[in-house]
């Protein structure tokens, strides 16, 4: 008997698991990429949401909401590694995952009609993720105009016009390891604000015990958009799990998903209940607004496609499960101390919160360059998902177009319409709820 076991073992340890090769990523650099995708802006305005929701339906509602993306980004993973290795793919985007499910069902109208199905998924995506870029772009002038407002002037929409060429030269770079090393950076810019943000919440006089346990059911509704909108990586998971090198590592227990999971949700129930203790009815739309301003002078299927071991993406200790524990945590943390710190002071994004002077200035502008950085990560979807059949069909109508001026055109283009989206509505509180529910 043991011999046989011994056999099946060593039959086990000859089998290599699958490998890809090229513009990939190690698991470590996806479950960086992946948090960094969950982490931004949005994760700033829970301590608002958390207002809008109440004290305690708002805590036990993050911890559901972290459970449903996490067991639906499982689903989404293990359904495209399967549809993929079945139509003979070593990968599958969002719209091709949708058109491979309609051709092997068993519903005929499903399959007749997979190619508008797939449009529709692609139209869906490209407005998400331009909602979540014009997001970025309103944080980055909030905060601009918070800490500059006294001395430029103009408001919102001239903080974003300034905002933008920056935002331009961040989007000229699309390879995945162009993308991961953005992220990396704009990681370290992000921990610094955030544990700066964290500890001034922390040492706030806590309101909990005067805060509402729950609201109004419009309130709910404002904070499940705006929870929802937190958990932005949504459309990064099979971008990150097509470029993971090992797949086997995206869902495994100690894998990419379950690690950014909790993460992320410890993270925004933390700077949720915080940030809102702390401030309670002056908490801002963004928590950095209410923190001081002098002083020292802030993805899931383009991922899998580059990772180099696709089955590192979902094992138990793989990429998704490793990204998704992550912001969870992240986010459930963030969520509970910024709403219980500030209560019914807090603002739109908990930012907006701490005062305007010493280091807190210093973190405000490290927020905002990471989310300079990361609307560059979010716009990767858009491009990963439309633009080689964009440049195809433009080329084959103009051939002697040069191909620099179809790239770059093509990026410029989406950054504009995000900023001209961002100007059109430029409220925070009002923008992150409205493409939160449409996630």
């Amino acid at each position: 008997m043991s011999d046989d076991t011994n056999s099946v073992n060593d039959g086990r340890s000859l089998v290599q698991r699958e490998t890809r090769k090229g513009d990939v990523i190690s698991p470590h650099r996806a479950v960086l990429t992946l948090s960094k995708s969950m982490f931004n802006a949005g994760c700033f305005s829970l301590p608002y949401a958390w207002k809008l929701g109440g004290l305690w339906v708002s805590f036990a509602l993050s911890f559901v909401i972290a459970g449903f993306n996490w067991y639906g980004n499982h689903i989404l993973v293990k359904s495209s590694q399967h549809l993929a290795k079945k139509s003979e793919r070593s990968s599958l985007d969002y719209g091709h995952f949708a058109k491979k499910v309609c051709d092997y069902s068993d519903i005929r109208f499903l399959r007749n009609n997979s190619k508008a199905v797939m449009y529709v998924i692609n139209v869906t995506i490209l407005f998400y993720q331009l909602g979540m870029c014009s997001v970025a772009i309103l944080f980055i002038a909030d905060n601009m105009e918070h800490l500059l407002g006294a001395y430029i002037g103009g408001g919102t929409k001239m903080m974003a016009l300034i905002a933008i060429g920056f935002i331009l030269i961040t989007n000229m770079f699309t390879e995945m390891r162009v993308v991961s090393a953005f992220a990396m950076i704009s990681s370290i810019f992000f921990l610094m604000g955030a544990v700066v943000i964290m500890q001034y919440a922390i040492r706030q006089p806590n309101k909990w015990a005067e805060l509402p346990a729950a609201t109004n059911f419009t309130g709910t509704i404002m904070f499940y958009g705006i929870s929802m909108y937190s958990f932005e990586g949504q459309t990064m998971i099979l971008p990150v799990e097509n470029k993971l090198e090992t797949p086997d590592d995206f869902l495994n227990n100690c894998g990419v998903l379950p690690t950014t999971m909790i993460l992320c949700a410890v993270f925004m129930v933390a700077i949720g209940f915080y940030g809102y203790t702390a401030f309670g009815e002056e908490t801002a739309a963004a928590v950095t607004m209410n923190v001081p301003k002098e002083g020292y002078y802030y993805f899931i299927l383009p991922v899998e496609n580059k990772l180099e071991t696709p089955d590192d993406f979902l094992n138990n200790c793989g990429v998704l499960p490793t990204t998704m524990i992550l912001c969870a945590v992240f986010m459930v943390a963030i969520g509970f101390y910024g709403y219980t710190a500030f209560g019914e002071e807090t603002a739109a994004a908990v930012t907006m919160n701490v005062p305007k002077e010493g280091l807190y200035s210093t973190i405000n502008v490290f927020l905002m360059l990471q989310s300079m950085l990361g609307h560059s990560i979010a716009m990767y979807v858009i491009l990963d998902m439309f633009f080689n059949g964009f440049r195809r069909k433009f080329s084959y109508r103009f051939p002697n177009c040069p191909k620099v001026v179809v790239d770059k055109g093509f990026r410029i283009f989406w950054v504009m319409v995000t900023f001209l989206m961002a100007v059109s509505i430029p409220h925070l509180e009002i923008m992150i709820p409205l493409v939160g529910v449409t996630s």
